[in-house]
């Protein structure tokens, strides 16, 4: 093994400030005229660790890597400071999806794999590497709820005062209140997009939706609106702030909304 730097050495000995519990996997984006589509080997756990490294590095990711998903094409992630230990192999087969594109902005998922593979690809605690247990900070990635109940659970008995996210996958939320309900008082902060919202209580309106989810146990919320940017309430001071988008230019939205 090559010589460690002081930063590397320090990542190996003490963990990372920040987890990133999600799934990976590949995708085919491109306009729906496209003959021959962009396939990249991403998914929300390492888009999302690229956003969590934007505010602090390094950024621990952890996920299942099927047989079939080139992980070496994750290999210029570590440039952005994240720290792939976590990444497991496992004996199952990747999600695929093809994005299609449209001419008003909208997204379209076709699911290319077996329902299946969501769920035989989902992180678990035991992935978790053992000096990222005190990491400050966690976020759970879209998931099946199942999986993600019990990396909340796991975290919230291994380590009480680190910070928890959640964000939630658009097919796992619908019949599912029960469930949110029970988890919503372990968060630091539920960050569901406005369709999910929509799904999970019955009605489209985010800013009725807050005190909803406040009732059943959100400390902090954040409804993800697309281009409106996102609401955000926090129950304890009983204040809500809507946080506009920052204006630019847009370069490719693959992976935006994480």
């Amino acid at each position: 093994m090559g010589r460690l730097d002081g930063a590397q050495r320090s990542v190996e000995t003490t963990g990372v400030p920040i987890v990133i519990f999600g799934q990976l996997t590949i995708d085919e984006l491109g306009p729906t005229s496209a003959h021959e589509p962009r396939v990249e080997y991403a998914g929300d756990a390492p888009y999302t660790a690229v956003g969590a490294a934007i505010w602090r590095r390094p950024v621990g990711l952890v996920a299942a890597a099927a047989d079939d998903f080139d992980v070496a094409r994750l290999g210029a992630l570590e440039r952005f400071g994240i720290d792939q230990r976590g990444v497991r192999r496992r004996g199952a087969r990747s999600i695929r999806y093809r994005v299609i594109y449209e001419q008003d902005g909208a997204r379209r998922f076709e699911e290319r794999s077996p329902h299946v593979a969501f769920h035989e690809t989902a992180p678990e605690m035991a992935d978790l590497p053992e000096a990222w247990h005190a990491a400050r900070g966690f976020h759970v990635a879209a998931m099946p709820l199942e999986s993600a109940e019990r990396i909340v659970d796991g975290l919230s008995d291994s380590n009480p005062d680190a910070l928890i996210t959640l964000d939630t996958h658009e097919d796992e939320v619908g019949g599912r209140q029960e469930s949110l309900a029970r988890l919503l008082p372990r968060l630091s902060a539920f960050l569901p997009s406005q369709e999910e919202v929509a799904t999970l209580l019955g009605f489209d309106d985010p800013s009725r939706a807050i005190g909803e989810l406040a009732r059943l146990g959100a400390r902090v919320t954040v409804i993800k609106m697309g281009a409106e940017g996102a609401l955000v309430h926090d129950a304890t001071a009983d204040a809500t702030w809507l946080v506009r988008p920052h204006p630019g230019p847009v370069v490719d939205p693959t992976g935006a909304g994480d």
